[in-house]
């Protein structure tokens, strides 16, 4: 037996939300991503110079020291950035130093 599909009304009862709220919502998410597009740019630009395309990512997990975390731990605070962020950085610099 196949379920019904809701309808908006029906959605909009379920989760207790009014089309002024719904449309408050849509633009104040329309306005973050342009912010966050805007930085995303920024920040693209000054890490990873040219490369315009974004890449589709995997998750990597990694077991380092807890000394090594600390350091980069230390590194992301002086920084203000990310240790995720730091990570790629590193990598990137490291592969194209061996030419990889």
């Amino acid at each position: 037996m196949a379920r019904k599909k809701l309808t908006d009304a029906q959605k909009q009862f379920i989760t207790g939300d009014d089309l002024n709220n719904q449309a408050s919502q849509q633009v104040n998410a329309e306005v973050n991503t342009q912010v966050s597009d805007d930085i995303g740019v920024n920040l693209k630009q000054e890490f990873f110079g040219d490369r315009q395309e974004k890449e589709s990512s995997i998750r990597f997990t990694v077991d380092i020291p807890k000394s090594l975390n600390k350091r980069l731990s230390q590194l992301s605070v002086d920084t203000g950035k990310p240790k995720t962020e730091l990570v790629r950085t590193i990598i990137h610099k490291a592969l194209d130093s061996l030419d990889y």
